[in-house]
């Protein structure tokens, strides 16, 4: 098992899994996922619903390849499937490419999060589907105070990831319309389906 995996085994357990299930299910046509990482969501596709996947991180397509082939080898069957070196604040894709675009816990990370918002509505075809699991700043005050507390110290050692975003107001601000939400461990786990305004 990957390093990464066995780290995430008991907030899968309890929490993302079930929130992966329910999201993965509504991915279909031509799909872009976004810091695949190590291909959690891969198990929860439905394969029947999917035309091409493009599977992408901010490594080259070999190791994204090489982190993802186990779960690929169990779970995909479709044969258009691309590896890409993607950087979610440019998306080397044209205009009205793909139906779903799929990101689970990367914007804690990514320093321009208006530029990554812009960047899937730009790509997404109309009445395309953005499905997403992010943790986020807890609703509790206390718990939120730690969390601000921690987090500039955490970004340091966690590759800028920022324990305190409020994606769910960066999806607003940005004109998406949030449905099927989802929240799951004491509302720290955020992710639902989102569509660009009209």
């Amino acid at each position: 098992m990957n390093p990464y995996d066995f780290f995430m085994r008991p907030l899968e357990a309890q929490s993302l899994s079930e929130m992966r299930k329910n999201l993965m299910n509504q991915a279909s046509g031509s799909i872009l996922e976004l810091g695949v990482g190590t291909g959690a969501n891969i198990p929860y596709y439905h394969q029947e619903m999917i035309i091409s996947l493009v599977l992408s991180d901010f490594e080259e397509p070999e190791k994204i390849k090489k982190h993802t082939a186990e779960k690929v080898r169990k779970h995909v069957t479709i044969e258009d499937i691309a590896y890409k070196k993607v950087d979610a604040q440019n998306i080397p894709f044209k205009d009205e490419s793909f139906d779903t675009v799929i990101s689970t816990l990367i914007f804690c990370s990514v320093s321009d999060v208006k530029k990554g918002l812009e960047e899937i509505k730009r790509v997404l075809k109309p009445n395309g589907k953005f499905l997403f699991i992010e943790h986020v700043i807890s609703p509790n005050p206390s718990l939120a105070s730690i969390m601000n507390g921690v987090s500039p110290l955490w970004e340091k050692v966690a590759h800028g990831c920022h324990l305190n975003r409020d994606f769910e107001k960066s999806l607003t601000e940005n004109h998406f319309h949030i449905t099927g939400k989802y929240y799951r461990g004491k509302n720290i786990f955020f992710g639902g389906l989102a569509q660009p305004l009209k």
